[in-house]
Protein backbone atom coordinates (compact mmCIF):
# COMPACT_ATOMS: atom_id res chain seq x y z
CA UNK A 1 0.00 0.00 0.00
CA UNK A 2 1.29 3.45 -0.95
CA UNK A 3 -1.57 5.74 0.18
CA UNK A 4 -4.54 4.78 2.34
CA UNK A 5 -6.64 7.53 0.74
CA UNK A 6 -9.62 9.26 2.34
CA UNK A 7 -13.07 7.99 3.21
CA UNK A 8 -15.73 9.18 0.75
CA UNK A 9 -19.10 8.34 2.33
CA UNK A 10 -21.18 8.39 -0.83
CA UNK A 11 -22.98 5.71 -2.81
CA UNK A 12 -20.63 3.42 -4.69
CA UNK A 13 -17.62 4.03 -2.46
CA UNK A 14 -18.28 1.04 -0.21
CA UNK A 15 -20.26 -2.16 -0.15
CA UNK A 16 -20.94 -4.96 2.32
CA UNK A 17 -17.43 -6.30 1.90
CA UNK A 18 -15.06 -3.45 1.08
CA UNK A 19 -14.32 0.26 1.44
CA UNK A 20 -12.98 2.07 -1.64
CA UNK A 21 -11.07 5.10 -0.31
CA UNK A 22 -10.72 8.07 -2.65
CA UNK A 23 -7.06 8.48 -3.55
CA UNK A 24 -6.08 4.97 -2.49
CA UNK A 25 -2.85 3.79 -4.15
CA UNK A 26 -1.17 0.39 -3.97
CA UNK A 27 1.45 -1.62 -5.85
CA UNK A 28 1.22 -5.29 -6.73
CA UNK A 29 3.72 -7.65 -8.33
CA UNK A 30 2.04 -9.73 -11.02
CA UNK A 31 2.96 -11.57 -14.19
CA UNK A 32 4.07 -9.32 -17.03
CA UNK A 33 2.12 -9.30 -20.30
CA UNK A 34 5.28 -8.20 -22.12
CA UNK A 35 7.88 -10.58 -20.69
CA UNK A 36 5.72 -13.55 -19.75
CA UNK A 37 8.42 -15.20 -17.65
CA UNK A 38 8.87 -12.15 -15.44
CA UNK A 39 6.94 -10.22 -12.82
CA UNK A 40 5.98 -6.59 -13.23
CA UNK A 41 4.89 -3.90 -10.79
CA UNK A 42 1.26 -2.91 -11.28
CA UNK A 43 0.20 0.42 -9.76
CA UNK A 44 -3.43 0.49 -8.59
CA UNK A 45 -5.46 3.67 -8.10
CA UNK A 46 -8.93 4.55 -6.82
CA UNK A 47 -9.75 7.85 -8.49
CA UNK A 48 -12.46 10.38 -7.72
CA UNK A 49 -13.40 13.59 -9.52
CA UNK A 50 -12.00 13.60 -13.02
CA UNK A 51 -12.27 9.83 -13.27
CA UNK A 52 -14.43 8.25 -15.93
CA UNK A 53 -17.01 6.96 -13.45
CA UNK A 54 -17.36 9.97 -11.17
CA UNK A 55 -19.30 10.54 -8.89
CA UNK A 56 -18.53 6.89 -8.22
CA UNK A 57 -14.99 5.53 -7.95
CA UNK A 58 -12.87 4.89 -11.02
CA UNK A 59 -10.42 2.02 -10.70
CA UNK A 60 -7.18 2.15 -12.66
CA UNK A 61 -4.31 -0.33 -12.96
CA UNK A 62 -1.09 0.64 -14.74
CA UNK A 63 1.58 -1.95 -15.52
CA UNK A 64 5.07 -0.44 -15.32
CA UNK A 65 6.04 -2.12 -18.60
CA UNK A 66 2.93 -0.70 -20.35
CA UNK A 67 2.67 2.76 -18.77
CA UNK A 68 0.68 4.26 -21.64
CA UNK A 69 -1.99 1.54 -21.57
CA UNK A 70 -3.88 1.88 -18.27
CA UNK A 71 -6.74 -0.48 -17.54
CA UNK A 72 -9.77 1.47 -16.31
CA UNK A 73 -13.04 0.06 -14.96
CA UNK A 74 -15.94 0.63 -12.57
CA UNK A 75 -14.67 -2.14 -10.28
CA UNK A 76 -11.42 -3.61 -8.99
CA UNK A 77 -12.23 -6.93 -10.58
CA UNK A 78 -12.93 -5.23 -13.91
CA UNK A 79 -9.38 -3.87 -13.93
CA UNK A 80 -7.73 -7.11 -12.91
CA UNK A 81 -9.81 -9.14 -15.34
CA UNK A 82 -8.34 -6.82 -17.96
CA UNK A 83 -4.84 -7.66 -16.72
CA UNK A 84 -5.57 -11.38 -17.11
CA UNK A 85 -7.09 -10.93 -20.56
CA UNK A 86 -4.05 -8.99 -21.72
CA UNK A 87 -1.68 -11.69 -20.48
CA UNK A 88 -3.80 -14.42 -22.06
CA UNK A 89 -3.94 -12.54 -25.36
CA UNK A 90 -0.14 -12.34 -25.42
CA UNK A 91 0.12 -16.07 -24.70
CA UNK A 92 -2.31 -16.90 -27.51
CA UNK A 93 -0.50 -14.61 -29.95
CA UNK A 94 2.82 -16.28 -29.23
CA UNK A 95 1.34 -19.75 -29.50
CA UNK A 96 -0.18 -18.80 -32.87
CA UNK A 97 3.26 -17.63 -33.97
CA UNK A 98 4.69 -21.04 -33.14
CA UNK A 99 6.14 -20.46 -29.69
CA UNK A 100 5.96 -23.51 -27.43
CA UNK A 101 3.85 -22.23 -24.57
CA UNK A 102 1.12 -23.88 -22.49
CA UNK A 103 -2.40 -22.54 -23.08
CA UNK A 104 -3.57 -19.60 -20.96
CA UNK A 105 -4.68 -20.63 -17.48
CA UNK A 106 -8.42 -20.77 -16.94
CA UNK A 107 -8.82 -18.80 -13.76
CA UNK A 108 -10.61 -15.86 -12.21
CA UNK A 109 -9.17 -13.16 -10.02
CA UNK A 110 -10.31 -11.49 -6.82
CA UNK A 111 -9.90 -7.86 -7.83
CA UNK A 112 -10.19 -6.23 -4.38
CA UNK A 113 -7.45 -8.46 -2.99
CA UNK A 114 -5.06 -7.78 -5.86
CA UNK A 115 -5.89 -4.10 -5.51
CA UNK A 116 -4.61 -4.35 -1.95
CA UNK A 117 -7.94 -3.56 -0.34
CA UNK A 118 -7.59 -6.42 2.13
CA UNK A 119 -4.10 -5.60 3.40
CA UNK A 120 -3.47 -5.43 7.13
CA UNK A 121 -1.68 -2.09 6.73
CA UNK A 122 -4.75 -0.65 5.07
CA UNK A 123 -6.96 -1.73 7.92
CA UNK A 124 -4.50 -0.28 10.42
CA UNK A 125 -4.54 2.97 8.49
CA UNK A 126 -8.32 3.11 8.64
CA UNK A 127 -8.34 2.28 12.32
CA UNK A 128 -5.95 5.12 13.19
CA UNK A 129 -7.28 7.66 10.71
CA UNK A 130 -11.04 7.07 10.99
CA UNK A 131 -11.44 5.17 14.26
CA UNK A 132 -14.85 6.70 14.94
CA UNK A 133 -16.44 5.83 11.61
CA UNK A 134 -18.90 2.94 11.50
CA UNK A 135 -17.73 1.79 8.08
CA UNK A 136 -14.27 1.13 9.49
CA UNK A 137 -15.89 -1.11 12.08
CA UNK A 138 -17.71 -2.87 9.28
CA UNK A 139 -14.43 -3.28 7.42
CA UNK A 140 -12.78 -4.87 10.47
CA UNK A 141 -15.77 -7.18 10.80
CA UNK A 142 -15.32 -8.24 7.17
CA UNK A 143 -11.67 -9.07 7.80
CA UNK A 144 -12.68 -11.14 10.82
CA UNK A 145 -15.26 -12.97 8.72
CA UNK A 146 -12.67 -13.38 5.97
CA UNK A 147 -10.38 -15.26 8.33
CA UNK A 148 -7.87 -12.84 9.81
CA UNK A 149 -8.36 -14.44 13.22
CA UNK A 150 -6.59 -17.48 11.85
CA UNK A 151 -5.63 -19.07 15.17
CA UNK A 152 -9.07 -20.50 15.81
CA UNK A 153 -9.71 -21.19 12.14
CA UNK A 154 -6.46 -23.11 11.70
CA UNK A 155 -7.49 -25.50 14.43
CA UNK A 156 -10.56 -26.48 12.40
CA UNK A 157 -9.06 -26.19 8.89
CA UNK A 158 -9.13 -29.64 7.27
CA UNK A 159 -7.03 -28.50 4.27
CA UNK A 160 -4.10 -26.50 5.72
CA UNK A 161 -1.80 -27.36 2.79
CA UNK A 162 -4.25 -26.43 0.03
CA UNK A 163 -3.50 -23.23 -1.90
CA UNK A 164 -6.35 -20.88 -2.73
CA UNK A 165 -6.34 -20.82 -6.57
CA UNK A 166 -7.06 -17.08 -6.64
CA UNK A 167 -4.87 -15.65 -3.88
CA UNK A 168 -2.21 -18.38 -4.28
CA UNK A 169 -1.86 -18.47 -0.49
CA UNK A 170 -2.80 -21.23 1.97
CA UNK A 171 -6.56 -21.38 1.97
CA UNK A 172 -8.29 -19.80 4.96
CA UNK A 173 -11.80 -20.91 5.89
CA UNK A 174 -12.02 -23.29 2.91
CA UNK A 175 -15.40 -23.62 1.24
CA UNK A 176 -16.53 -26.04 -1.47
CA UNK A 177 -18.90 -25.17 -4.28
CA UNK A 178 -21.64 -27.53 -5.51
CA UNK A 179 -19.28 -28.28 -8.43
CA UNK A 180 -16.45 -29.45 -6.16
CA UNK A 181 -14.05 -26.50 -6.35
CA UNK A 182 -12.49 -25.20 -3.13
CA UNK A 183 -11.40 -21.65 -2.31
CA UNK A 184 -11.42 -19.51 0.81
CA UNK A 185 -14.90 -18.22 1.63
CA UNK A 186 -13.62 -14.63 1.36
CA UNK A 187 -12.40 -15.41 -2.16
CA UNK A 188 -15.73 -16.92 -3.17
CA UNK A 189 -17.52 -13.80 -1.91
CA UNK A 190 -15.18 -11.47 -3.80
CA UNK A 191 -15.39 -13.37 -7.08
CA UNK A 192 -19.13 -14.08 -7.01
CA UNK A 193 -20.07 -10.55 -6.02
CA UNK A 194 -18.91 -9.55 -9.50
CA UNK A 195 -19.80 -12.41 -11.85
CA UNK A 196 -22.56 -14.45 -10.17
CA UNK A 197 -21.09 -17.50 -11.91
CA UNK A 198 -18.47 -20.10 -11.01
CA UNK A 199 -15.06 -18.97 -12.34
CA UNK A 200 -14.21 -22.57 -13.19
CA UNK A 201 -17.41 -23.97 -14.71
CA UNK A 202 -19.07 -20.67 -15.75
CA UNK A 203 -22.30 -22.05 -14.28
CA UNK A 204 -24.57 -19.84 -12.12
CA UNK A 205 -23.38 -19.77 -8.52
CA UNK A 206 -23.81 -17.77 -5.33
CA UNK A 207 -21.45 -17.76 -2.39
CA UNK A 208 -24.32 -18.80 -0.12
CA UNK A 209 -24.37 -22.18 -1.90
CA UNK A 210 -20.72 -22.81 -0.99
CA UNK A 211 -20.18 -24.95 2.11
CA UNK A 212 -17.46 -24.11 4.63
CA UNK A 213 -15.28 -27.17 5.24
CA UNK A 214 -14.28 -28.17 8.76
CA UNK A 215 -12.64 -31.18 10.36
CA UNK A 216 -16.12 -32.26 11.41
CA UNK A 217 -17.67 -32.33 7.93
CA UNK A 218 -14.72 -32.91 5.58
CA UNK A 219 -15.55 -36.62 5.36
CA UNK A 220 -18.85 -35.70 3.72
CA UNK A 221 -17.20 -33.71 0.92
CA UNK A 222 -13.66 -35.08 0.48
CA UNK A 223 -14.56 -37.27 -2.50
CA UNK A 224 -16.02 -34.29 -4.40
CA UNK A 225 -13.02 -31.97 -4.11
CA UNK A 226 -11.47 -31.07 -7.46
CA UNK A 227 -7.73 -30.51 -7.10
Amino acid sequence: MVDVGVLWPERGWHNAGYIFPLGFVSRTLFRSSVALDQLCVHDCYVQGEGGEHWPGPTFRVVARDRPDEPLVAKSCTGCWTGVLKRINAEIEARRAAGEDLPPPPKTAIAGPEYFGLNQTNEEAGYASKWSGINRSERYRKRREEAGDDVTALDEDNPLPDLLDPITLEPVVRPAISPYGHVMGMATWKAVLSESKSCPFTKQPLTWESCKVLTKHNIHLHADRIIR
